[in-house]
Parts: structure tokens; C-alpha cells; sequence
């Protein structure tokens, strides 16, 4: 992920809402200023943030950063298991900055689906696309019962934001 800007982090973090008790997903394969301002986020409004961290670099530096922090959960992880589920937890956001150029869409959304609380928001961080792709992503996303997409080209310089709900029957 390219370099984001403090101001550009705190226009993503007001889609957010602030209230307490909130759990917080994020599938990230490195560090950057978002992981860092989504602890804070979640310090200050009482949530929990679980960081799915998919390489062990991060991982580990992950643990040692915030080993003093109660709020937050570092969770080495594989995105090839069979579940994403973790427990009987869901989530209120999840949130992914993952690169998925030569990953599965439709998997990996297909896997999150159960953990994402009804009317829960999935947030997805995508490098900027054409709109070939941002429609591919629409039509994944619908296809695999999240509601009320919408994409965000205005946040980021070099990424769009595809936000959608989690409405289960």
C-alpha cells in the first residue's frame, strides 16, 4: 500500500461510526498509517480491533508495536483456510487492504459473508481501477448478498473504496 495521508485516513475513518463496544476487522498485509490510526480509533471509542495479519513480517512486528494495547487482537492468518471464522465473533466493520491481484474475489467475500454482523459494512481499500473493475467488484459483491454499493473515488489519490452492507435474511 502507497503512502496515505493523515488527512485522507481521517476522511476513511468518518465512515465509521463512534460508539462504543464496536468490533473492528482489518485484513492487512502490512503496516501503514491506517493500522495505526484503526487502533486509535478503536482505543478511543472503546471497540476492539482485530488485525488479521497475512505475513509474518507484519505479524510479528504487529505484536511487539502493540503489545501493551488491551483493545486490539493480532491474529496471524492464512487466507487460504477453509473460514474466516474465528469463534462465534462477528464484526461490526471489516475492513481490507489487501491486495488482490492474484487473489479471489468471490472467495474471499464468500468467507467474510458469516462473520460480518447484519447490517454490517465491509470496507474494501482497492488500488485505483477502470470501471470495468470497479463494476466486476459491484457485481462480485452482489452476488454474494452485500447491499447498498457504493465506491468512493474521492478519499484516496491512488485508491477507490468499496463499501457495502451486510444484510442477511
Amino acid at each position: 500500500m502507497k503512502i496515505l495521508k493523515p488527512i485522507q485516513v481521517e476522511q476513511l475513518l468518518k465512515l465509521l461510526d463512534k460508539k462504543p463496544r464496536q468490533s473492528v476487522a482489518h485484513f492487512s498485509e502490512g503496516s501503514h498509517l491506517l493500522t495505526k490510526n484503526l487502533q486509535l480509533f478503536c482505543k478511543a471509542n472503546e471497540s476492539t480491533y482485530y488485525l488479521f495479519s497475512i505475513k509474518d513480517v507484519f505479524y510479528e512486528k504487529s505484536k511487539t508495536k502493540y503489545a501493551n494495547a488491551t483493545h486490539i487482537n493480532i491474529v496471524k492468518f492464512d487466507l487460504q483456510s477453509t473460514t474466516y471464522q474465528l469463534q462465534d465473533r462477528t464484526y461490526d466493520y471489516l475492513i481490507s487492504t489487501l491486495d488482490f491481484g492474484q487473489k479471489n474475489k468471490s472467495v474471499f467475500l464468500e468467507k467474510c459473508y458469516p462473520i460480518i454482523r447484519n447490517e454490517g459494512t465491509i470496507i474494501l481499500i482497492t488500488p485505483t481501477s477502470d470501471t470495468i473493475e470497479l463494476n466486476h467488484w459491484k457485481s462480485i459483491l452482489n452476488e454474494r448478498l452485500y447491499r447498498s454499493v457504493k465506491i468512493i473515488n474521492t478519499i484516496f489519490d491512488d485508491y477507490d473504496v468499496i463499501i457495502a452492507k451486510c444484510r442477511k435474511k
